[in-house]
């Protein structure tokens, strides 16, 4: 599932909320 907070549309930089989700993941599997 894929989806920005609102107010966070920008085409440059999809990978931002997908790299903070990434790193809390992480930081809950340790």
């Amino acid at each position: 599932a894929y989806a920005d907070p609102p107010g966070f549309s920008c085409p440059g930089v999809p990978a931002v909320p997908i790299i903070s989700i990434f790193f809390n993941m992480f930081l809950f599997a340790q």
